[in-house]
């Protein structure tokens, strides 16, 4: 945990993790533990946050026999000196350690939309990117680039540790429903929340696949690996499908979608009236 605001929501995070199995040991940076004290991380994972080294050598013999390293909240700061290869706080310090020792490393950026926006940021992340480091981008609102869902955050940690048996091999998958307006504001569809297409996606992709998701009006936000074509009708659905098979070879395909059977050939203008 770096020194961001964000990290109120670390032990929620922590805690997550925890009921997913895993056995979560705290680093804290300088900056950090003077947001959140180091206690309620120790209350949190049942683990003593690493807040400074010792002759242990904590970067190396916790952060380098890990399963996956996480970066939650990232600031800027942080981010620059892991790029840059600077190791100089407990962070730092392990994930160097980690990415030497080619363990997986999942970044979770959190910072003013202004510094998120800035092109050194940008470079930055894309340099930990190209090294193989897994940026999960954060939500952009009131002028803030904040955390994402805790879910998204505790599913990129899963999906880091997942197999890399389809790196080469191209998915098309559908999700989602598909709306047949029957006028300008009334529409029929089926109740597809997405979620099918959602994991099948997430899966191909955490496994190296190149995967395209054609999608029906959904709630869900894809994985930002995921390369997403929204739709609406159920023949806009049909037509991005059969475009994609004939632009690009693919090694499989998945249909978990739930277009509706037919569609509206002839749709009102304005309103019927009720």
């Amino acid at each position: 945990m770096s020194g961001g605001i964000s990290i109120y929501r670390s032990p929620d995070i922590a805690r997550s993790l925890i009921r997913h199995g895993a056995d979560v040991l705290p680093f804290m940076s300088g900056e950090a533990v003077k947001l959140l004290g180091p206690k309620v991380m120790e209350w949190a994972t049942g683990n003593k946050p690493v807040v400074g080294l010792s002759g242990y050598a904590e970067h190396v013999n916790i952060c380098g026999r890990s399963d996956v390293v996480l970066i939650a909240p990232a600031t800027a700061n942080t981010i620059g000196k892991i790029s840059s290869g600077i190791a100089d706080t407990s962070i730092s310090l392990c994930s160097m350690v980690a990415m030497g020792a080619g363990i997986p490393l999942v970044v979770v950026p959190a910072m003013n939309e202004s510094m998120w926006r800035n092109p050194l940021v940008k470079r930055n992340l894309e340099t930990l990117s190209k090294l193989g480091a897994r940026v999960v981008e954060p939500i952009i609102e009131e002028g803030k680039a904040k955390l994402p869902p805790i879910e998204e955050v505790v599913e990129s940690v899963i999906d880091s540790l997942a197999p890399r048996d389809m790196i080469g091999m191209r998915a098309l998958i559908t999700s989602g429903p598909t709306r047949e307006y029957i006028d300008a504001t009334k529409y029929v569809t089926t109740p597809s929340s997405g979620l099918t297409g959602y994991y099948m996606s997430r899966e191909a992709a955490a496994r190296g696949a190149s995967v395209t998701v054609v999608s029906g009006p959904v709630g869900v936000r894809y994985p930002p690996n995921v390369a997403v074509k929204t739709v609406t009708s159920v023949l806009d659905m049909y037509e991005a499908v059969m475009n994609e098979l004939r632009a690009a070879s693919y090694d499989f395909v998945i249909l978990a979608a739930a277009p509706l059977d037919f569609y509206a050939a002839n749709r009102e203008r304005g309103k019927l009236d009720s």
